[in-house]
């Protein structure tokens, strides 16, 4: 059995080494927060409650001192180094993630702000396809290594056909950037070794759509709300539909004829998919009332489906008036 193996196998038998281990990181956090870090988790607070950056002195100085940003980390760094050392099996008592070589570990949060370490590494992978440009606010300080990339800006970005312009950035320890906005991002093209940054971001109350371009063209790839409950609401509405739940057919149609709703479509395209009638009839409504934005498309639909299933004439028969 390999040390590792047995490391594993020492902690799963001993529920006592797991909370020591779990204890060793936990309270080199917190004595971070309460100690290093306080007056930068107070300016995130602030921050998240919509003070400007550079009202939030401390917050401010590290996103554009890389010596300042040093000394915030290095004491943490060096706790949970320390921690890990003697329990190398402890989970970072941090947020993370890792894929296609990028790492990701929040180290603060507070509503909408948060404060992350991000690590760029070379790797095989091919030149990205696509842009994608989100709702926020973003400062950023390199603070380790060395990489090139670009700074990119969407303009006719509402549309389905954007312009896409770049601008060629270099980053070096201590080079700082904000991008703000839904209509800016940046791309990292080339990193040596690895590349770490420091990153603040927070999101608007209520944030944008997503858009996902193609970088050849500037053709929309894909779309996607910005907001977590809008989110939270289309996810129920397909895992509804996946599960088949008829049910629920009076609560979606309720959603479909709520004006303003950005889930309107895909919560009348569940309920045409569960229950056709039911669907068919609420489509209907909307196509016949010309102050309804979605008059428009819904009509357009609805003669499809009635060329596409002749069936559902019969429908609209039963649904006419006369």
């Amino acid at each position: 059995m390999s040390e590792f193996a047995q490391s594993l196998a020492a902690l799963r038998s001993d529920p006592a080494l797991q909370r020591r281990s779990q204890a060793a990181v936990e309270t080199a956090k917190a004595q971070w927060l309460l100690d290093v870090a306080s007056q930068v988790a107070t300016d995130i607070k602030r921050y998240a409650a919509g003070r400007c950056l550079a009202d939030c002195e401390t917050l401010a100085r590290i996103m554009v001192d890389r010596e300042a940003a040093m000394e915030l980390l290095s004491p943490l760094i060096g706790t949970q180094c320390d921690a890990l050392g003697s329990y190398p099996l402890a989970h970072i008592p941090f947020r993370h993630q890792y894929q296609d070589g990028i790492a990701v570990l929040r180290l603060m949060e507070e509503a909408n702000a948060a404060l992350s370490l991000v690590m760029y590494e070379r790797t095989s992978m091919p030149p990205a396809e696509t842009v994608c440009f989100s709702d926020n606010e973003c400062a950023e300080i390199v603070l380790a290594g060395k990489g090139e990339g670009r700074r990119l800006a969407v303009s006719q970005g509402r549309t389905s056909q954007a312009a896409i312009h770049a601008k060629s950035l270099s980053f070096a320890a201590g080079t700082s950037n904000r991008f703000d906005g839904a209509d800016v991002t940046k791309m990292i093209d080339r990193v040596d070794g690895c590349l770490v940054i420091l990153r603040l971001t927070r999101t608007p109350d209520r944030p944008a759509n997503s858009r996902e371009y193609r970088l050849d063209d500037g053709s929309l790839v894909h779309c996607a709300t910005g907001e977590r409950q809008t989110s939270r609401q289309e996810m129920a509405l397909a895992l509804l539909g996946a599960m088949k739940r008829g049910d629920a057919c009076d609560e979606i149609e309720a959603l479909a004829m709520e004006k303003g709703n950005p889930n309107r479509w895909e919560a009348l395209r569940q309920l045409l998919a569960l229950d056709t009638a039911h669907g068919f009839a609420c489509l209907t409504r909307i196509a016949d009332d010309r102050w309804d934005s979605l008059a428009s498309q819904a009509g357009t639909l609805k003669a499809r489906l009635l060329r596409t299933y002749p069936e559902l004439n019969r429908l609209e028969a039963q649904l006419c008036p006369a």
